[in-house]
C-alpha cells in the first residue's frame, strides 16, 4: 500500500557524521525519509535511531554503492513510488583520501565516483519529478577544497570542485524550473573524515551546524535562491 506525504526527502551517507546528523535535523521537520548508505546494518541502526525520537515519519532504507547509477536511480524510484515526490536531496556521501600527483588513478576514479558522480546519478533520477512539481530543492555536501585548492589533497579537491561546479550549473538550469539548488562547502568538520585534522574537534564546524545550515536553506523564502554557502572552521 503507498503511503504519500507532501515533505519527502533523500539523504546520502547518512549512517554517521553529517548525513546523521541532517537525517534528525529533516525528521524533526516533519520530513519522511529515504536514507543510504554502503552497509546495511548501519543505515538501520540510523533508521531505528530516528524512529525512536521521531516515530510519526516513515523511513526507506537503502545500503548499495552510490557510484552504481543503476542502484542509485532505483532508490530514488522506490522512495517515489511508495511515498510520492521527492522534494528535497541532500547529496552527502562523500570519501576522502590524500595526494595529488602520487595518488593512484583506482583512488581518483574512486572519489570522482562518490563525491561526484553519485550526485549527479541522484540528481538526474529526482529532477523529472521536481520539474513536474515546479519545486524542489537539491542540496549538495561539498568542502571549502571544492572552492579553494590545498597541496597533498589534489585528488580529493579535483572531486569537490566538480561537485561545486556541477551543482552551480544545475542551479542556474533549473531555477526557471523553480527548484532550488545549492551546495554547502565546510571547512574542517567533526566526523571520522577530519581525523587528521590540526584542529582539534571542539575547534572544527559540528556536523550539526551544516544539518541547521540545511534547514535554514529549506526554511527561506520562494524566491530566495542560494548557490553556494562557505562555512570556515576556526
Amino acid at each position: 500500500m503507498k503511503h504519500t506525504h507532501d515533505k519527502i526527502a533523500i539523504v546520502t551517507g547518512a549512517s554517521r557524521g553529517i548525513g546523521l546528523s541532517i537525517a534528525f535535523e529533516l525528521a524533526s521537520m516533519g520530513y519522511w525519509l529515504g536514507i543510504s548508505s554502503r552497509t546495511e546494518s548501519d543505515i538501520k541502526t540510523v533508521s531505528e535511531s530516528v524512529l525512536k525520537k521521531y516515530p510519526e515519519i516513515k523511513i526507506i532504507t537503502g545500503a548499495f554503492d552510490l557510484s552504481d547509477s543503476g542502484k542509485a536511480k532505483e532508490f530514488a524510484e522506490q522512495v517515489s513510488d511508495e511515498y510520492g515526490f521527492v522534494s528535497v536531496l541532500i547529496n552527502n556521501a562523500g570519501q576522502y583520501i590524500s595526494g595529488t600527483s602520487g595518488l593512484s588513478s583506482e583512488k581518483l576514479e574512486d572519489m570522482m565516483n562518490i563525491n561526484f558522480k553519485s550526485a549527479a546519478y541522484l540528481s538526474q533520477s529526482v529532477i523529472p519529478g521536481m520539474k513536474k512539481n515546479k519545486s524542489g530543492y537539491i542540496i549538495n555536501i561539498s568542502s571549502i577544497c571544492g572552492v579553494e585548492a590545498f597541496p597533498d589533497v589534489g585528488g580529493y579537491v579535483a572531486s569537490k570542485f566538480a561537485l561545486t561546479g556541477y551543482s552551480d550549473s544545475l542551479a542556474q538550469e533549473l531555477e526557471p524550473h523553480g527548484i532550488k539548488v545549492t551546495a554547502i562547502c565546510p571547512g574542517w568538520v567533526n566526523t571520522r573524515m577530519s581525523e587528521n585534522s590540526r584542529l582539534k574537534p571542539e575547534e572544527m564546524i559540528q556536523p550539526e551546524d551544516i544539518a541547521k545550515s540545511v534547514r535554514y536553506l529549506l526554511e527561506i523564502g520562494k524566491t530566495a535562491f542560494i548557490r553556494k554557502i562557505v562555512i570556515n572552521s576556526k
